[in-house]
């Protein structure tokens, strides 16, 4: 009974950390959205990616949402992260034909 109390609360710590995560990140989308004459397929894609970030904060901060399917997403989350290097070099070499 211990044991599954401290990784219950091992657990709502990860998700409140991987909320302050996602904070940051919504705010580095939202900067690139931003950009003047950001690319099209970049702007695109970071409003998806901004959709997705601020669905899953919305999910991970329900406390009636299945843990189960929280901690699949929060697995998952390091390669959605990555998607805003992805954005930034579309943003790169778009404005570089400029």
């Amino acid at each position: 009974m211990v044991m599954a109390c401290k990784n219950n609360i091992v657990f709502i710590h990860a998700i409140n950390d991987e909320i302050k995560t996602l904070n940051t990140n919504i705010k580095i989308v939202k900067n690139l959205l931003s950009i003047k004459n950001i690319p099209y397929l970049a702007a695109k894609n970071a409003e998806k990616l901004l959709d997705v970030f601020t669905n899953i904060k919305k999910m991970f901060e329900d406390e009636s949402e299945n843990d189960l399917k929280k901690n699949a997403i929060l697995e998952k989350l390091p390669l959605l992260y990555l998607q805003i290097s992805c954005i930034k070099k579309q943003i790169n070499i778009g404005t570089s034909h400029d």
